[in-house]
């Protein structure tokens, strides 16, 4: 039984390999799928943005640092006044603003809410998505870096 198998499938194959169009045709799919599975990744990387820090403090430089670190973004200006956000988008110089308020660093450390405002450019929605999960990925990231120094390791087993 497995020698008449074997012998049906050998003859298939020398059947499909004598039609050289067909063995192109073939080719010619499995190239196609994997050039657009590379071609259509959904990772963005050193996707720039610009930082409005109004807290000027050790902590919200510690955070606009974990955005430097991550090869996601690029941070391309260091903002003064928030009406220079505007521009940056609407010129398509920044994908995305990072505001950190002032009181960032006292909320945190009197343990109350402490906000971070993101502002991303939606003329792709499917970038804005994605440079606002990885933000919050960063953000996450810090806030358990913050919290395990102030309170110590065992804080984030109770989290969880």
């Amino acid at each position: 039984m497995v020698e008449r198998l074997t012998a049906m499938v050998r003859k298939e194959f020398v059947q499909f390999f004598r039609d050289i169009s067909l063995v192109l045709i073939v080719l010619y799919m499995f190239l196609e799928v994997a050039i657009c599975g590379w071609a259509l990744t959904m990772d963005y990387k050193n996707t720039p943005i610009a930082v409005l820090d109004q807290d000027q403090t050790v902590n919200s430089q510690k955070l606009i640092n974990q955005f430097e670190q991550s090869d996601k973004f690029r941070i391309v200006e260091s903002l003064s006044r928030e009406k220079d956000s505007k521009y940056l988008l609407d010129e398509g110089k920044a994908k995305m603003i990072v505001v950190i308020p002032s009181g960032f660093s006292s909320a945190l450390n009197r343990g109350e809410k402490s906000e971070i405002q993101l502002i991303a450019d939606g003329e792709n929605e499917t970038m804005a998505a994605q440079v606002l999960g990885n933000s919050a990925e960063i953000i996450t990231k810090y806030t358990e870096d913050w919290a395990t120094k102030k309170f110590g390791a065992n804080l984030l087993y109770k989290w969880n």
